[in-house]
């Protein structure tokens, strides 16, 4: 019989093929509704594969708990910027989440095998599990136990407004929201809303987001237009029912795709009407942002689209987008056109990707969502941001959730967005899977960088699968920091806002995003004891006044 050993893990280490796990799980305790993950790390010694594997688990609350099976990928670009990476060389990094199925798990000759474990909706009190490894023979290999304690204390409902954009022509290879699409849709966005998100970038026309200047993608629009002579008719019951079903799914918020092109609003979204010679495309790259014909059609269409928004009482659910990450030299024409677009937006808010403080300056955009290495000028001056990373956000330590990164690294960011009074957080890839400019698609499971253009898993966070998105690692960890920051506001209640960010300072998280404790260990510590605060206060044993009174 193989000589298999096995290691309870954290899952806040990344079990790399030929590395030995270090950080062993060392029994947890989460509030009541929250959701915990771990890792069993798996070692085969010999030559020779080992295949047909069953693992199983028992105990009181087994149905509970799921398995996948850690997943290598091929990572070709890291960030060798400030050495807090899990490597800066290229090789395969553990990322995709693969549903366990009966007898498949594969032990691969002198290497670690990770599966990942993932308990939610657990009884209060301690719970334990046995996982048992059997071989095809049903010959047992290992065992491991585990234990999952559940405070007397119930998690909030989440507080952050999580926007993960999703790009609709990665989504299904069938006619943009037919049945087959609709269906698949369905599972991206149940997947999004069981990792946090709550808002659903909405596709009033084809975005014009990573197009390369004269370039299209494929046309994925709700919003019907008819041309009529000089004017237009527009049909918003597609957009009804993607709302429909978007909000019947845990979405509570709806930002609009934006209404000129990225980096700068130089030119305007492809967008479809039908014409007297049939369908075709009326506005995109030939037409300047200010061009006459376009404001005409905007002037027509904001005002139609704020009332349909209105009448269906969601108006306050709901933001435009003008370019995204507009910088200095855009300002001007930026102006212009946010004053145009305001004029005939009904009071809806504007919420932006951009790095520059004028902008909010100007009041030219009433929710920012700042780049995290720019957001001194706004804590500087007390200004309400939302952050947002991607690509160029790693140096110094930033959060990030690069492949190549410790998970820590990425899931600090919970604590990072509460700390600095962020209301929400915005990542441009939840399912990009094209090169840079989506000149080509791309296989995320062998292409990790979007073609070499961005760091390994900046694009994407789920993968494709047969039957909906497979879940990555990172995935799983960003909802962890989601938690964190509702844990936070938690405290927040039960003390004061002050006290709360207070106990974070005192504890290493600081102000910034780049000056936090650097440590898997840490960052667990500081979670236990931040519950284990939550359930002394919630207990009545520490007078909540008292800690108003000392924040």
């Amino acid at each position: 019989m193989q000589n298999i050993t096995v290691k309870v893990i954290s899952a806040l280490e990344k079990v790399m093929p030929d590395s030995e796990p270090k950080r062993e799980e060392g029994g947890a305790c989460i509030l009541q509704n929250e959701r915990y993950h771990f890792q069993l790390a798996f070692y085969n010694p010999d030559a020779a594969p080992l295949n047909g594997c069953t693992l199983g688990i028992s105990g009181a609350a087994a149905d509970k708990v799921t398995m996948r099976v850690v997943e290598h990928c091929p990572v070709n670009y890291t960030i060798p910027d400030d050495g807090y990476v899990v490597s800066d060389a290229p090789g395969l990094y553990p990322d995709i989440l693969r549903p366990l199925n009966a007898a498949d798990l594969c032990l691969r000759p002198r290497r670690f095998t990770s599966v990942w474990v993932t308990a939610e909706k657990l009884p209060a009190g301690r719970s334990e599990f046995l996982f048992t490894l059997k071989d095809a023979s049903g010959n047992g290999l290992c065992a491991a136990s585990a234990v999952v304690e559940v405070l007397p204390v119930c998690a909030v409902k989440n507080r952050l407004i999580y926007t993960n954009w999703m790009h609709y022509d990665c989504i299904s290879d069938a006619e943009f929201m037919s049945a087959e699409y609709a269906a698949a849709l369905k599972k991206y966005v149940d997947n999004a809303v069981g990792h946090g998100v709550n808002v659903i970038y909405t596709p009033l026309f084809t975005p014009p987001l990573d197009t390369a200047v004269g370039t299209e993608r494929r046309t994925v629009q709700l919003v019907g237009v008819t041309q009529k002579g000089s004017g237009y008719e527009f049909d918003f019951s597609p957009l009804g029912r993607f709302l429909d079903s978007a909000f019947a799914r845990g979405i509570e918020y709806a930002e609009f795709s934006h209404l000129f092109t990225q980096w700068g609003a130089s030119a305007c979204p492809k967008i479809i009407a039908r014409t007297a010679n049939g369908h075709k495309r009326v506005f995109g790259w030939e037409t300047p942002s200010d061009d006459p014909s376009y404001l005409a059609f905007l002037d027509a269409f904001l005002p139609e689209l704020v009332s349909y928004i209105k009448a269906r009482g969601i108006a306050d659910k709901c933001f435009f987008h003008l370019s995204d990450e507009p910088n200095k030299e855009h300002l001007d024409r930026y102006i212009k056109l946010s004053a145009f677009v305001k004029a005939r937006a009904g009071g809806v808010k504007f919420i932006e990707a951009l790095s520059l403080y004028e902008y909010f300056e100007k009041g030219l955009v009433d929710i920012p969502v700042v780049a995290t290495d720019h957001a001194d000028a706004f804590i500087k001056n007390g200004a309400p941001f939302w952050a947002y990373y991607c690509c160029g956000q790693h140096e110094g330590g930033l959060s990030n959730r690069f492949i190549a990164m410790p998970p820590q690294r990425t899931r600090i960011i919970g604590f990072q967005l509460y700390l600095n009074g962020c209301a929400g957080f915005l990542h441009w890839g939840y399912n990009f899977y094209n090169t840079f400019l989506s000149l080509a698609k791309i296989d995320p499971y062998h292409t990790s960088d979007a073609g070499g253009a961005f760091p390994a898993g900046d694009a994407f966070i789920v993968y494709p699968g047969a039957d909906g998105p497979l879940d990555s690692v990172r995935n799983e960890i960003m909802y962890d920091a989601v938690q964190d920051y509702n844990a936070a506001c938690l405290l927040g209640d039960l003390t004061s806002p002050e006290y709360a960010r207070g106990w974070l300072c005192d504890r290493g998280v600081k102000s910034g995003f780049t000056d936090y404790p650097k440590s898997a260990a840490r960052h667990i510590e500081i979670r236990r004891e931040l519950n284990r605060k939550l359930q002394e206060l919630s207990s009545g044993a520490t007078k909540i006044e008292e800690h108003k009174e000392g924040a």
